[in-house]
């Protein structure tokens, strides 16, 4: 497994170098204050740091964007996701951007009760930074996109997602959700029998993962039913590799008659809207499009 192990670091280390090239060619959006790297809990590591961001001249509360990145649950941070959070500031909105611990390192209920501790931040913080408890908004993408669901799943009145995954609710609901791309069903992965994909598994819910009590806890397929969760904007694209999975979020949200929206972009002549492209190249006129589609759902649903 040694070479499993292998493949999926190099992946990362390449995905890590091409952001890197990226970001180098990117101006973030003019106009935005904010704090950052502010310790949501713990001793201020990095994995438990946090940014704020805001239009510039903000003297009081906005309506609140809790952004969660992608990277495969092993991968990323918050500055993958600034500029995209700059554009959603320039919205109108409070962006919190938050990093979280990465697998191997943590498992996705370490991830979760990261995720939960940055909500608990916000709930006790919100006075300070601008953020509107009444009107509060979660984003995430691919992997983001998971944490994000699962995250709003566990807050939909699941006693017994909050016992499993040591978790209590925020004082606060959110009022809409926006998932990119996400990778929503993780039994894809679990359930594979091929050697990285079983390397995979274990980083993301440990060794004996077959046996872990979060393997049905997971996966969106296995969870949606019953469940009250708020309206949901999901984009994806022709050119996205996990489409299918926003493909299957978006019957189940039908099935269980989630109110959401589904933007699946087909493919532009000339330009490539590959996975999280509205995340990668905010400036594109398509992703300025996705997004401020995305923030005007989120305007509809405020109080």
């Amino acid at each position: 497994m040694e070479i499993a192990t292998d493949i999926l670091t190099k992946f990362w280390k390449m995905t890590e170098k091409m952001d890197k090239e990226r970001l180098a060619t990117q101006r973030p959006m003019p106009g935005i204050d904010g704090f950052f790297d502010i310790p949501y809990t713990g001793e201020g590591e990095e994995e438990h740091l946090l940014d704020v961001y805001f239009p510039q001249g903000t003297t009081s509360k906005l309506p609140t964007i809790v952004d969660i990145h992608g990277g495969g649950w092993m991968y990323g941070n918050k500055e993958l996701n600034k500029n995209y959070c700059y554009y959603l500031a320039s919205r109108g909105f409070t962006i919190v951007n938050i990093n979280y611990t990465l697998a191997p390192i943590a498992t996705i209920d370490v991830q979760i009760r990261d995720i939960f501790a940055a909500f608990r931040w916000i709930d006790e913080n919100a006075d300070e930074f601008f953020i509107d408890k009444e009107n509060i908004f979660l984003t995430g993408d691919s992997a983001g996109g998971h944490l994000a669901s699962l995250a709003t799943v566990i807050m939909s009145d699941r006693p017994d997602l909050e016992l499993l995954y040591g978790v209590q609710k925020p004082g606060f609901e959110f009022k809409a959700i926006g998932l990119t791309c996400g990778a929503f069903n993780l039994d894809i992965i679990l359930n594979n029998k091929i050697f990285v994909a079983k390397k995979y598994a274990e980083f993301i819910l440990g060794k004996d993962f077959e046996n872990s009590p979060y393997k049905k806890s997971v996966s969106m397929r296995d969870l949606l039913g019953g469940t009250d969760i708020p309206p949901v904007y999901l984009v994806s694209s022709a050119e996205d590799f996990i489409k299918s999975q926003s493909d299957a979020m978006a019957r189940l949200l039908q099935k269980y008659n989630v109110p959401h929206l589904y933007r699946r972009m087909g493919r532009v002549k000339g330009k490539h809207l590959t996975h999280v492209f509205n995340i990668l190249y905010p400036d594109w006129p398509e992703s300025i499009d996705v997004n401020n589609e995305m923030t005007d759902f989120f305007k509809k649903h405020m109080s």
